[in-house]
Order: C-alpha cells, then sequence, then structure tokens
C-alpha cells in the first residue's frame, strides 16, 4: 500500500483528482507563511500496490510547474 498526499493547490486539473477519489483517507489546511499560497489544502490517499501505476500515469500531467 502507498501512501500518497497531494497539495491541492499544486495541480492545475482538478478534474485528475475526479480518478484518485475512491482512495481518499485523509484531509488537512496548513498555514505556509511567506508562500504564494499561504493556505495549503493537503489530503491523503492511500493506493493498493497494484493500482500505484495507474494514478501516478493520471497525475503526471496534472501538476503545477514550479
Amino acid at each position: 500500500m502507498y501512501r500518497l498526499w497531494i497539495i491541492l493547490e499544486s495541480i492545475e486539473n482538478q478534474k485528475a483528482l475526479d480518478f484518485i477519489k475512491p482512495y481518499f483517507y485523509s484531509h488537512r489546511e496548513e498555514y505556509v507563511e511567506g508562500d504564494e499560497c499561504s493556505n495549503w489544502h493537503i489530503c491523503e490517499y492511500h493506493i493498493e500496490n497494484d493500482n500505484i501505476q495507474a494514478v501516478a500515469e493520471v497525475l503526471k500531467d496534472a501538476v503545477k510547474e514550479t
């Protein structure tokens, strides 16, 4: 089992998250002083070993460039 954390503000295409919705585990918010976006929304997902490659394929194009 893989544990994946995603900062929602780092995702360009939010529709990509629909694919991993079944793996959702928890949500929290963090304040990051001095960051461009100071309020982060962090979601945790638990993904079975057999599904991690498919999830990575979906997310690779959804992440914003830094």
